[in-house]
């Protein structure tokens, strides 16, 4: 699955990467300026558009399954709880 978002994967990667010394592991800096955006596509969803995850979520559920886990790896849940509570688990449950 190719990620419709125009910089979503590049932007991914630089908003999200470690930017304290805490969390980084040797050879993590290494391992980091080795990733392209292209890496992120297809193993992981990544969009800012909430109707893309309707479709994506709704095709899961033709699918058959019957749970869908989500999960938001930036920091701003509770931005992401708001959007996703009010616009894609209303349409998804219609």
């Amino acid at each position: 699955m190719r990620n419709p978002t125009p910089g979503g994967s590049a932007r991914f990667i630089s908003e999200h990467s470690p930017r304290d010394g805490a969390r980084r592991a040797p050879g993590r800096d290494e391992d980091r300026a080795r990733k392209q955006p292209h890496d992120l596509d297809g193993p992981l969803r990544v969009s800012s558009s909430l109707q893309q995850h309707v479709d994506w979520l709704g095709e899961d559920l033709r699918l058959g399954f019957e749970r869908l886990y989500l999960h938001n790896v930036n920091r701003e849940q509770d931005a992401f709880i708001d959007a996703f509570g009010a616009k894609v688990i209303p349409a998804l449950t219609r």
